[in-house]
């Protein structure tokens, strides 16, 4: 469909298996739409972030937990698990991050959602699956914490960390309700893809698209739409083959050890 003829692909009703009529009017006229590029810049700044951000918070806290001699591990796991059934809800989510000074900028989209009970879970298992005999040969070598961490822990958590990112970038590049809480209508130079996606799929947004022809615009969005789902979804189908093993093998391995 998004290689369908915008016109032909209007008026057309059933299923369609092949393109009406090849063409790629359809993304051309998205490519012009002015905040198209920046809201995709937008959203890939959030995205590795978030995730980049979220990662060292969970590999931090999920190596003071796996540590066996930690005092109160059952308590702090038990106030972390807490997080995954229940929170303070959208409204008090908002008011922590007006009063912090954070909304209609980048932080708003990186700072409150870039670490999650899950993530450091699934991290804490991977690290209490390595051999206790490793960290403690390191350290009467001398490593500190922080060298078990970086040289130890994290090369042989490869496959946790994979499927962590995998989960949290995914969830991060399709993340609007933030936004659309965060940052308002005259801030859309910080918008990410999603809330451009919402736009035109949802509210029918033409803003900034002009018709190429005679047509009124209404005739494009059915291109449109379909257009927009190709190429929002494109870098995350192209991200998965290479990250498949590792999210397999961290997936299985943290299910058996949990």
């Amino acid at each position: 469909a998004s290689f369908s003829d915008p016109i032909e692909l209007a008026v057309f009703e059933g299923f369609l298996f092949k393109p009406l009529s090849f063409s790629v009017e359809g993304y051309k006229l998205l490519f012009s739409y002015h905040n198209l590029w920046r809201s995709y810049l937008n959203t890939i700044i959030y995205t590795f972030g978030a995730t980049g951000l979220g990662m060292i918070l969970d590999l931090l806290a999920a190596y003071v937990l796996s540590r066996k001699n930690l005092m109160l591990k059952r308590p702090l796991m038990v106030f972390i698990i807490i997080t995954m059934l229940f929170n303070g809800g959208v409204i008090p989510l908002y008011l922590v991050v007006r009063t912090l000074g954070l909304t209609n900028t980048m932080a708003a989209m990186i700072i409150p959602a870039c670490c999650n009970a899950m993530s450091i879970i699934m991290l804490k298992n991977g690290m209490e699956s390595i051999n206790d005999a490793i960290c403690e040969v390191a350290q009467i070598d001398g490593a500190g914490h922080v060298r078990i961490l970086c040289q130890i822990m994290v090369p042989l958590t490869t496959a946790f960390m994979a499927t962590v990112i995998l989960f949290n970038g995914i969830g991060h590049w399709n993340s609007w309700v933030n936004a659309s809480m965060f940052i308002s209508a005259s801030h859309k130079d910080l918008y990410p893809l999603q809330l451009i996606m919402r736009d035109i799929l949802i509210s029918n947004s033409t803003e900034g698209v002009v018709s190429p022809s005679g047509y009124p615009i209404t005739f494009y969005l059915p291109s449109l739409r379909v257009v927009m789902v190709i190429v929002g979804s494109l870098p995350l189908i192209i991200l998965y083959p290479f990250m498949q093993k590792y999210f397999e093998k961290g997936i299985i391995i943290g299910g058996v050890k949990g």
